[in-house]
C-alpha cells in the first residue's frame, strides 16, 4: 500500500490518509470490439508493443457457444490464454529481478532461476499457439468454423491493460474497454484518494517520490498533477517501464516547492468583487480523442488564482474534463453566467482544451468533452458564439484567456479527418468594446505546453506574471509573449501569444 508523507514549510511531516490508490498510463486509449461477439483467442498481453491496426483479440461474433471443453479448440484455447497469463507473470518476474541484479540484490543463482522460468513460459506460451491454430484450422477444415472479428489497437504503443479472458462475452463502446493502449509507456500516473482536510494541503507542482515493493532500492520522481476534491493524482516519470498498473507503491510527496502559488492578496489589492464572476474551463481527458496535456490541473489552478484575486467561490464555475461536456459550457455561458452578473459587473473566462477548425468554413470551436471534430456544427462549441454571448452581457469588462489553438496543425488542435490544416484566427477584430481575448498563438501556430513545468506555456507564464505582480490583463501580455515565444523555440515549436485588442491604460485590471 501507499503511505504517503506530506512535509509542511517546516521540518515537521504528516501521514496523509488515503481510500485508495490507482497506478495508470498517463495517456492511454480505449480498443474496443467491432461488434457484440465472444473472445475466442487472445493475441497480445499486457506490457506487449503493437502497431496501429494490430489485432488483439479475436472474437466469434456468429452467435455460437465457442467455449465447450469436450472439443479440440476449447481446450487449446484454454491452454494459450493460460500459457499468455504465466508468460505475463514471468516476463514481470524477470524485468523486476534484472533490476535487483544489477543494483546486487540477488544473486546470480536466483536471477537464473528467474530467467530460466521465463524461457520456459516463452516456450510454454509458443507451443500453446501453434497447437491452438492447428485446432483451428481443423475447426475451419471441418466446416464449422463460425464468423470472427478482431479488437485491433488504434494506436501504435503498448498495451497497458487487458480486461477480457477466452470465452468471456464482448459488446461494442461503453465504459469498460477489453483493451488500452498507451502510446507512451514511460510516463504513468497515480491517483490517491485522500480525505478532504489532507487534500487541501497538496496542491499541482509538489514534488513526489514513489518506490514499489519490490525494487526498494529504485526511486521514481513524479509531480502532483492534479487535485480535485478528495483525489490527487501523482504524474511520474517511467523510463525504464517498471511501473505498470497493480503494482504496489509507497514514497512521499511534501507541500513544497510548488511551482507556481496563488498569490495572497490584501483586500485592497484584489482587483474583482463581489459582483464579478468567472467561468473557469480544463478538458484533459476525452473518452475518445488524444488527451489535451495539463489543461485540467491549469485549470484548477486558474480558478485558485482568480479566488485569490477577488473572485467568491459562489460566482465561480470551474468545469474540468466529464463536466465541461457541450450541454455544461453551453448552461454555463448562456444561462449561469448571465443569472451571476449585474450592470457593471466584470467576467473573466478561461478555457484550455482542444481547438479545433471547421474545414468548411474555417470558423474556431472549442471541442467539449463529447466533442467531435467530425461533427464541429453539432458537437463543437464556436467561438463567434462565445464572443457574441459574452459581449451581450451588461458587464463593463470581459476578460477571455484561450489557452488553445485552433488550426488544426495538432497539440491543442484537433482536425477532422482527411481535411487539411487551416489557418484561422481565433479572435476576431469585431469584439464587443467590453471584451479583450488573449490567446496562446496566433493564426496557424501551436499551442504547447511544457513536460518539465508540467503546464500549458501560456497559462504558466500568465499566472507567473500575475505572481511577480503585474496589474493589468495588458501589463502580464507584454510579460507572456516574449516569454513563451523563447521557451517554445527551445521546445522547436513557434507560439505567439496575442492580445486583442491592445486595451487602454488602466482597463482589463487583475489585481490593484
Amino acid at each position: 500500500m501507499l503511505a504517503f508523507l506530506l512535509a509542511a514549510a517546516s521540518t515537521a511531516r504528516a501521514d496523509v490518509p488515503f481510500f485508495g490508490v490507482v497506478i495508470e498510463a498517463e495517456t492511454s486509449v480505449p480498443a474496443h470490439a467491432p461488434a457484440a461477439g465472444r473472445v475466442v483467442s487472445l493475441e497480445a498481453g499486457v506490457g506487449a508493443d503493437v502497431k496501429e491496426g494490430q489485432v488483439l483479440a479475436r472474437l466469434d461474433i456468429g452467435g455460437q457457444e465457442t467455449r465447450g471443453d469436450d472439443t479440440p479448440l476449447a481446450e487449446a484455447e484454454a491452454s494459450a490464454a493460460a500459457a499468455i497469463v504465466r508468460l505475463e507473470s514471468a516476463k514481470k518476474d524477470y524485468d523486476r529481478a534484472r533490476q535487483l541484479r544489477e543494483a546486487m540484490l540477488i544473486s546470480n543463482a536466483e536471477f537464473d532461476a528467474i530467467e530460466s522460468a521465463y524461457k520456459l513460459a516463452q516456450a510454454d506460451d509458443a507451443s500453446a499457439k501453434r497447437k491452438l491454430e492447428s485446432a483451428r484450422k481443423g475447426k475451419r477444415q471441418a466446416g464449422a468454423g463460425a464468423p470472427q472479428a478482431a479488437i485491433a489497437s488504434p494506436i501504435a504503443g503498448t498495451v497497458i491493460e487487458r480486461a477480457v479472458s477466452v470465452g468471456e462475452a464482448v459488446a461494442p463502446g461503453g465504459p469498460d474497454a477489453p483493451f488500452r493502449v498507451t502510446p507512451d509507456p514511460t510516463r504513468m500516473k497515480l491517483t490517491l484518494r485522500l480525505d478532504r482536510e489532507s487534500a487541501a494541503k497538496v496542491s499541482v507542482g509538489q514534488k513526489a517520490w514513489l518506490r514499489t515493493s519490490g525494487q526498494r532500492s529504485r526511486v521514481f520522481n513524479g509531480t502532483v498533477s492534479r487535485v480535485e476534491d478528495a483525489e490527487a493524482v501523482v504524474s511520474v516519470e517511467n523510463p525504464e517501464r517498471l511501473l505498470w498498473p497493480g503494482l504496489d507503491v509507497d514514497g512521499a510527496v511534501t507541500t513544497e516547492g510548488a511551482a507556481l502559488a496563488a498569490p495572497a492578496l490584501t483586500a485592497e489589492q484584489k482587483a474583482f468583487g463581489d459582483n464579478d464572476a468567472a467561468v473557469v474551463i480544463g478538458i484533459e481527458r476525452y473518452p475518445d480523442l488524444p488527451p489535451s496535456e495539463f489543461s485540467g490541473s491549469d485549470a484548477q489552478l486558474v480558478a485558485k488564482y482568480l479566488l485569490a484575486l477577488g473572485i467568491r467561490q459562489a460566482n465561480l464555475q470551474l468545469l474540468t474534463d466529464a463536466k465541461a461536456s457541450y450541454g455544461g459550457i453551453r448552461k454555463t455561458i448562456e444561462s449561469w453566467l448571465p443569472g451571476r452578473i449585474k450592470k457593471g459587473s466584470r467576467v473573466f473566462v478561461y478555457y484550455s482544451g482542444h481547438g479545433a477548425p471547421d474545414p468548411a468554413s474555417g470558423d474556431a470551436y472549442m471541442v467539449p468533452s463529447d466533442g467531435d471534430p467530425n461533427y464541429l456544427s453539432d458537437t463543437g462549441y464556436p467561438l463567434k458564439r462565445l464572443y457574441e454571448k459574452l459581449g451581450n452581457l451588461p458587464a463593463s469588462e470581459v476578460m477571455v484567456v484561450l489557452d488553445s489553438c485552433y488550426s488544426g496543425a495538432g497539440f491543442r488542435s484537433l482536425l477532422a479527418k482527411g481535411a487539411r490544416p487551416l489557418v484561422t484566427m481565433a479572435a476576431p477584430a469585431n469584439l464587443a468594446p467590453s471584451l479583450a481575448v488573449l490567446t496562446a498563438t496566433k493564426a496557424g501556430q501551436i499551442s504547447t505546453s511544457s513536460p518539465e513545468r508540467r503546464h500549458g506555456l501560456m497559462t504558466y507564464h500568465f499566472l507567473k506574471a500575475l505572481s511577480d505582480g503585474k496589474r493589468s490583463l495588458a501589463e502580464a501580455f507584454a510579460y507572456v509573449r516574449p516569454a513563451v515565444e523563447d521557451e517554445a523555440k527551445a521546445l522547436n515549436a513557434e507560439q505567439t501569444p496575442e492580445l486583442t485588442p491592445s486595451p487602454a491604460e488602466g482597463r482589463f485590471l487583475l489585481r490593484k
